[in-house]
């Protein structure tokens, strides 16, 4: 969406910088760009007015309806900004080799570790048990297109306490869907019972009725 309004903003440019165009519809142009302008730059509040005619008139109302697609995705990016930077679950995202570029305070809460301390460090840092082999490996998973099932494994806090960690990771697709980094969800289980395996004993009782 943006790259479509940034096309016409450069089309409607091209056109009022030479004088392409009969000077009734100039006056439309320059506002058609002056809102693809504003949009650009983060405003888009401002849409151009429905009054223009012929060819101005269709160009506007495409900028019109780029922007108020853009507003609508705007929100929705904040919206779910906002869900991830609140979640009590530690939610990551890093590049496929591994380094950090985003760090909630769900994460902080559970780590120990800040964002600020955390962006740009390997997420290898979590296990130092073993090298990061294990997330070494699931990057590799995630490079070749495959699919990481959520599993339990053991990280390491800052102050060395051991966080008990319940992991969901997925891709992050560029627009050709190709990988690009990856996620992920942390729950902290370290303190939840583990729930008892099934035994032989189990299936001693009664007869079960078929």
């Amino acid at each position: 969406t943006a790259g479509g309004l940034l096309a016409l903003f450069g089309v409607v440019l091209v056109l009022v910088m030479g004088g392409a165009v009969r000077p009734e519809a100039q006056a439309d142009l320059e506002d058609i760009l002056q809102c693809a302008e504003a949009s650009v730059r983060g405003d888009v509040s401002r849409l151009p007015q429905p009054a223009a005619q012929g060819q101005a008139g269709k160009l506007a109302q495409a900028v019109a309806r780029l922007i108020t697609v853009l507003a609508r995705s705007e929100n929705l990016v904040y919206h779910l900004a906002a869900l991830v930077e609140n979640s009590g679950d530690a939610i990551v995202s890093f590049t496929l080799d591994g380094t950090i570029l985003s760090w909630n305070k769900g994460a902080q809460r559970i780590y120990g570790y800040s964002a600020e301390e955390l962006k740009g460090q390997p997420i290898a840092l979590l296990s130092p048990q073993d090298n990061g082999i294990e997330m070494i490996r699931v990057l590799q998973k995630i490079r070749n297109g495959e699919r990481v099932e959520p599993f339990e494994t053991m990280h390491q806090a800052r102050n060395g306490r051991t966080v008990r960690a319940f992991i969901r990771i997925s891709a992050i697709l560029d627009s050709t869907r190709q990988a690009i980094g990856a996620s992920f969800c942390a729950q902290e289980m370290t303190n939840v019972q583990p729930l008892p395996q099934p035994g032989p004993e189990r299936n001693q009782g009664r007869p079960i009725e078929m």
